[in-house]
């Protein structure tokens, strides 16, 4: 922002007459002098150096380093592109995670709907508990 300020001023000020003795010559009826100007406003709704100073950057421009459309400061994995929320805070993304909703849970590997850490048989999707403890399912 200071930079733009400080091109503002500078602006300003090569763009003031430097006598008002005489007419002004101004053939872009900018209302300053074409002689006193850096460069004289073509008036063709471009932007030239005298039209307007405008940043080089801008800085309040969010910063999204994984180019996933949601900024770092909101992104809970902002140098991941496929992920950005982790609902439960259990440190997998939503997307990756089977169970966002659960902290204890991430992964279904049988894909039965109970969560591998409270599946006594991961592997297997037609048993999910072992009530006994006998290694055979329920």
């Amino acid at each position: 922002m200071r930079h733009a300020l400080l091109a503002l001023c500078c602006s300003l000020l090569l763009a003031c007459p430097v006598d008002d003795t005489g007419p002004l010559d101004d053939d872009d009826t900018s209302g300053v002098d074409d002689d006193d100007t850096v460069e004289p406003d073509d008036d063709d709704s471009v932007a030239d150096d005298d039209d307007s100073v405008l940043p080089d950057d801008d800085d309040s421009a969010p910063i999204d380093t994984d180019g996933d459309g949601v900024p770092d400061d909101e992104d809970a994995f902002p140098e991941d592109p496929l992920e950005w929320a982790d609902t439960d805070d259990d440190g997998v993304g939503d997307n990756g995670d089977a169970f966002p909703e659960d902290p204890t849970e991430t992964a279904d590997t049988d894909d039965d709907g109970v969560g591998d850490n409270a599946d006594a048989f991961p592997d297997d999707p037609t048993e999910t508990a072992d009530s006994d403890g006998d290694g055979v399912g329920d």
